[in-house]
């Protein structure tokens, strides 16, 4: 019962954190940049904006999988699939940005760690799960 309440804390931070950075790299990219990077925003390929629209299906599919996971596991594969995934934004981000604040650094090591802890975390649980359905 303990990792049941723990699935349901992680998937709820997650869908808030996903539409608030969502929100924020749709409609205020200059305090992004500003927060992230410490520079104004260009962005003259929507890059920003582009995964504001990744972090917004994160949130849409993370919270579909809040109410389906007990039923049907297989969205904590999803969920895990994702958040593996973005780690690999975050490293890029790290790597390959012009300027970036303290913050960004601390903000983006700490959420490329945090993905694939809860990556794992969820593709654990999951296999658990179905084992104990077999």
């Amino acid at each position: 019962m303990k990792h049941h309440k723990i699935i349901y804390a992680i998937l709820l931070n997650l869908i808030f954190l996903d539409l608030a950075v969502s929100i924020i790299g749709f409609f205020f990219p200059d305090v992004w940049n500003s927060f992230f990077h410490g520079t104004s925003y260009v962005d003259s390929q929507a890059l920003l904006k582009r995964c504001a629209a990744n972090w917004f299906a994160f949130f849409v599919l993370q919270t579909i999988a809040l109410f389906q996971w007990e039923k049907a596991g297989w969205w904590l594969i999803l969920v895990a699939g994702c958040r593996l995934g973005d780690c690999l934004t975050d490293i890029t981000c790290l790597t390959f940005s012009s300027s970036i604040t303290p913050y960004g650094i601390i903000a983006f090591s700490a959420a490329g760690l945090g993905n694939v802890i809860i990556g794992v975390y969820f593709i654990q649980r999951y296999l658990k799960l179905e084992g104990r359905r077999q």
